[in-house]
């Protein structure tokens, strides 16, 4: 689960029952506090070791929920009439003595694995690259729509790209949307763009300027573990971080120095030019081959006609596994990231079951986020069900848990006519909705979970998270708490069933995104992409190629 995907306030759940009271489902139909306790304590288990994709951990989280399913008497729609769709990956591992080396006038220094720089993408197994030139491509982006192109004027194939994350400072909306985040802030687009003029690989600097800048730590934190690609496409072009305190030694002999790079990002003025380096890479790797299952299962919708369409329900069940320890403790346990969001749509699956909906609802429990929406992302390369007849995805991932809130935060809505479903349902719901202008980085957090996948898809996509500023309280201390815990226990060893828990905050998120989901399986509409995003011609062709 990408961070900024958990925002999170306070309510008084006292309110709760009057919340709710506009809905037409009955109390035997609405969601369990105490069976999503029991999901959460049996998912988050160290017995499962974090869940981690591929492992035995994983596999027991996976049978566990296609176990409730059937339960449920929903209909498997995995291979061979069961409830898995198995998909084979491949694992690689970055050893130890792998060596990253800058050549300048003929001096070599060796950077640190760790310490100086990370793997993100080893790409192939082994990967040897001679030295080669070393060239700053800015952003790494082509937006013709805001005339903007880091490649005009620099010529990368065979070379090394030096590369920013982020993308141009703005504050205006119709120049990159302004201080939100868009598409061309995303490291996978920045690696398509640089593999397709002809790059062997890319070091990344991560920079304060961009939007999700992070400390060090946070990236060592992140991109430590085994990478995971699918076994049946090659890996994305080779990629390193760097850490932006040796980034002035990539600019070391040239006109201008990294110091001048700042000063554009403030300036709004960034230039691509030749460095007077080069990079060595020898990068050793381990790898290992093995499948990892979605959990899939549907329920059949009862109106004659709608039932023929789709609606995707998914939240990921897979976490980071065993992992470096901290305070003696290894296991990965991802109690809120995402056994929350597992237990959420295992409930949410229990009361549709018993629910009649105008169209077919589809549960699926995805593997390998953590890894790069890989199980989502297969799904739709492989779909069970046409793509032309999914109306929409409504992904869950994490709940509500350091209190109760007033408002939430519908992400992905505004591209599409979803926005509308949200405002009626919310409404029944007496819910309220954070406007976009008070929002930043809403794409980067729509890009940041497996509803983005179904988005490149072109299925109309959202996630309903919780709004940190609008507790009803002291904002800037739900804000800290918020912070703490995404500094300290986000994807770490902390991240399980011994934290602070507001159950009664979890339960109200779970019922608003029931109620959300009810809404739309039994709404005559069906959602479409609003003709200015990205995703609208994906949309169409899908229909006329009826994929």
């Amino acid at each position: 689960m990408n961070c900024c995907v958990r925002i999170i306030l306070t309510l008084c759940i006292v309110t709760l029952q009057n919340t709710f009271a506009g809905l037409t489902t009955v109390d035997s139909e609405r969601i369990s506090i105490d069976t999503l306790k029991k999901h959460l304590t049996i998912l988050s288990d160290d017995s499962l070791k974090g869940r981690g994709t591929g492992s035995e951990g994983g596999q027991s989280a996976a049978n566990y929920i296609a176990g409730k399913l059937a339960g449920y008497k929903l209909t498997p729609a995995g291979t061979d009439n069961s409830f898995f769709q198995q998909i084979q990956l491949r694992g690689v591992t970055v050893k130890p003595d792998s060596k990253f080396s800058l050549v300048q006038q003929g001096k070599s220094e060796e950077l640190e694995q760790g310490k100086d720089y990370l793997v993100y993408s080893s790409a192939v197994d082994p990967y040897f690259l001679a030295e080669l030139p070393v060239a700053f491509a800015g952003y790494g982006i082509i937006a013709p729509e805001y005339d903007y192109n880091d490649y005009q004027f620099i010529d990368i194939e065979n070379k090394i790209a030096v590369i920013l994350l982020g993308e141009p400072y703005s504050e205006e909306s119709g120049y990159f949307s302004g201080m939100s985040a868009t598409l061309y802030s995303s490291i996978e687009i920045k690696q398509r763009l640089a593999l397709a003029r002809g790059a062997k690989g890319i070091i990344f600097i991560p920079n304060k300027f961009d939007n999700e800048f992070k400390e060090w730590d946070y990236y060592v934190k992140q991109y430590s573990f085994e990478e995971v690609y699918p076994a049946y496409l090659r890996s994305a072009i080779f990629s390193v971080f760097i850490n932006p305190i040796n980034a002035a030694k990539l600019f070391a002999g040239g006109s201008l120095t990294y110091n001048d790079i700042l000063q554009m990002e403030k300036t709004g003025a960034m230039k691509s030019f030749p460095l007077e380096c080069m990079a060595q890479f020898n990068i050793k790797v381990k790898t290992r081959y093995f499948t990892s299952p979605n959990v899939i299962a549907i329920k059949e919708g009862n109106d004659p006609e709608l039932k023929n369409s789709y609606l995707i329900l998914s939240a990921h069940y897979d976490h980071l596994g065993i992992g470096k320890a901290v305070n003696g403790d290894s296991v990965y346990n991802g109690f809120i990231d995402n056994s929350s969001g597992v237990s959420a749509l295992l409930e949410i699956a229990r009361c549709l079951s018993e629910t009649k909906t105008k169209r077919s609802v589809i549960f699926l429990f995805t593997t390998a986020e953590e890894k790069g929406l890989l199980g989502s992302s297969y799904y739709c390369d492989h779909p069970v069900f046409p793509l032309y007849k999914t109306i929409a995805n409504v992904n869950v991932d994490g709940l509500a848990f350091l209190g109760d809130f007033n408002n939430v935060i519908p992400l992905g809505e505004e591209y599409s006519t979803l926005t509308e479903m949200v405002d009626n349902a919310l409404k029944e719901l007496r819910v309220s909705k954070t406007s976009e202008s008070e929002i930043i980085n809403r794409q980067e957090s729509f890009s940041g979970s497996d509803q983005f996948s179904f988005a490149k898809a072109g299925i109309p996509s959202v996630i309903i998270v919780e709004d940190i500023n609008s507790s009803g309280t002291n904002d800037k201390i739900q804000s800290g708490k918020m912070n703490r815990w995404m500094k300290e226990v986000y994807h770490s060893p902390f991240d399980d069933k011994n934290q602070f828990v507001d159950y009664n905050a979890m339960l109200k998120h779970a019922e608003i995104i029931f109620s959300f989901c009810n809404y739309v399986a039994n709404c005559k509409e069906e959602p479409a992409w609003n003709e200015a995003t990205p995703f609208y011609s994906i949309q169409l062709r899908n229909k006329a190629e009826k994929k």
